[in-house]
């Protein structure tokens, strides 16, 4: 899945160079203002990847309910990022298996299992650009058990149901990697609707950093997570241009439909369709049809994650590791 910079922002990025420095961090804090503004949040922080960006929320959380030992609870059918930090991290974390119209939790049987475990933290992953009731009635749940959602928002940048998803949590993330709707190749963010914590998570993404302590020395170890400034100017670029970007991609997805494709659609308050990927459920013998016509797509980045860490059964989440095809975007 290669990745260019299209010419029209690659000239938009030459221009910025000839007055700007690569390290002009001002320039970040202006860029994370604008996607803020967009987005309509109170907190923007850009990273460099959106599996960072869980962890220092994870640590922010950590520190905020002076808590070391979290205790998560995800979708079994997902991306690894939410396992990983738990595991750098030595949280634990249970599953919850998802539905196969969504892709994502189950609200039935997360309420069963929150209610009985009572967890610090849900995840719940925004799969395919999913945005809608069930992410609403998963807040609500939260908000009842007194528990910090976190939204997985790395494939649904734009995606909109009543809200963007990504301001529906009490805390999300998004990612900007290939083949996402901005795409920088890499690179992440961190939201927050409702609270002004940028200086927070400014600390935590480049801990021990001097540039805004004229050269301060620090003796404590630290991590820099944050991203380059010419990389959020590409993003800012592509925000710009973000209604040609949606109807770029919602073409795409009518191409996929005139070849009698059945995709998982979700509905949106936007104009245009315009998910990281497209998915379809498929039966073997279609499967292999079709990866011999897209046969590049075809990749393990989504799977029944619960099968590595339990021996429970999540049907669902397996069988969608079965019969799901992922189809490209671009």
């Amino acid at each position: 899945m290669s990745q260019k910079i299209s010419e029209k922002y690659l000239l938009q990025l030459i221009r910025w160079f000839k007055d700007h420095s690569l390290s002009d961090w001002y320039q970040v804090l202006e860029n994370e203002k604008y996607f803020a503004n967009f987005l309509d949040v109170k907190t923007f922080k850009f990273t460099n990847s959106a599996t960072s960006a869980l962890y220092i929320i994870f640590q922010f959380i950590s520190d905020l309910i002076k808590k070391d030992d979290l205790f998560v609870i995800g979708p079994a059918f997902c991306h690894v990022s939410w396992i990983n930090v738990c595991r750098w991290r030595d949280n634990s974390f249970e599953f919850v298996d998802v539905k196969k119209s969504t892709l994502s939790i189950d609200p039935d049987l997360l309420e069963d299992k929150v209610k009985r475990l009572r967890p610090d933290i849900v995840i719940f992953v925004d799969m395919a650009g999913y945005c809608n009731e069930d992410l609403y009635r998963v807040k609500e749940i939260c908000k009842q058990y007194d528990c910090i959602l976190v939204e997985d928002s790395a494939n649904a940048f734009g995606q909109k149901w009543k809200d963007y998803a990504g301001t529906i949590g009490d805390f999300a993330i998004y990612s900007f990697s290939t083949p996402k709707l901005l795409s920088s190749g890499e690179g992440g963010a961190i939201v927050c609707k409702q609270e002004d914590y940028n200086d927070a998570f400014e600390n935590l993404i480049y801990q021990g950093g001097w540039y805004k302590t004229k050269r301060q020395k620090f003796l404590d170890k630290g991590l820099n997570f944050s991203m380059n400034a010419w990389i959020t100017q590409l993003l800012r670029y592509e925000l710009e241009d973000i209604r040609n970007l949606y109807k770029q991609r919602y073409d795409n997805y009518q191409k996929y439909l005139s070849k009698g494709f059945d995709i998982i659609h979700f509905d949106s308050s936007l104009e245009y369709y315009s998910p990281s990927f497209f998915s379809t459920h498929v039966n073997d013998e279609k499967k292999i049809d079709i990866m011999k016509r897209i046969p590049t797509f075809e990749y393990k980045l989504y799977r029944n994650m619960a099968k590595f860490f339990t021996t429970e059964e999540f049907p669902r989440s397996q069988d969608l590791e079965d019969h799901l095809v992922y189809l490209p975007v671009f």
